[in-house]
């Protein structure tokens, strides 16, 4: 009898390890299919990664223009009282002229002072070109920092917004309580963060590159990367 009880105890015993397996089985491949279906449903958010890669260093809100389908991303960290920033501005205006639809391009702050107290004024002016940005107008604001790079004083950041019409209370106001000084700070530490040590840097396709471009290096990475 102990002996009849003892084999059914093991029969039994065999019959629920056999079906934990297939169940655990059977999990394992309900978790693979949902894992599958997740892949499926996650393919955009993959897409988006892939996106954020190919344009690393842009900021939602901050300065663009250009072509945002365009397969080339541009995103710049300059500072608006550094010489080579304004070389590279000028030599950007004629790539803009040149190629209006091939590169997505993006403004972000990195204002340095100095060693010799050269950049006195390079966060003031970042934080004027942003208020100038909240009326639209940060590109004609941003020209006339850099056309005028050797006469910049903090009553020429009001001048500027009267001469592009912007209003000029409310930019006096957005101004004088460094309405963006928390999104300059912010551009500043990202650029940080991505290694960015001087100005001008550029991220093209997220390939960093340091100092000015001349127009002909421009005009051969369009054409390669288009």
């Amino acid at each position: 009898m102990k002996f009849y009880l003892k084999t059914w105890f093991i029969f039994l015993l065999v019959i629920v390890v056999a079906g934990l397996a297939i169940t655990v089985v059977v999990l394992s491949k309900v978790i693979g299919e949902f894992d599958f279906f997740l892949a499926e449903d996650g393919a955009p958010a993959l897409e988006e990664k892939q996106k954020d890669d190919k344009a690393i260093g842009f900021e939602e809100g901050s300065p663009t223009r250009g072509n945002p389908k365009a397969k080339i991303t541009v995103v710049e960290f300059s500072d608006f009282q550094c010489p080579f920033c304004r070389e590279s501005f000028g030599i950007l205006q004629d790539v803009f002229q040149k190629f209006p639809d091939e590169i997505y391009f993006q403004y972000r702050h990195f204002p340095l002072e100095g060693a010799d107290g050269s950049h006195p004024l390079a966060e003031e002016a970042a934080e004027a070109s942003m208020c100038a940005n909240a009326q639209g107008k940060f590109w004609e604001y941003h020209d006339l920092i850099f056309q005028n790079q050797d006469r910049l004083t903090i009553d020429s950041f009001l001048q500027f917004a009267s001469a592009l019409q912007l209003d000029t209370t409310a930019f006096a106001v957005c101004f004088q309580t460094r309405a963006f000084a928390d999104l300059v700070a912010q551009d500043f530490e990202d650029a940080r963060v991505l290694g960015v040590k001087a100005t001008p840097t550029f991220f093209v396709n997220g390939v960093k590159i340091e100092g000015t471009l001349p127009l002909s290096t421009w005009e051969q990475l369009i054409k390669e990367l288009s």
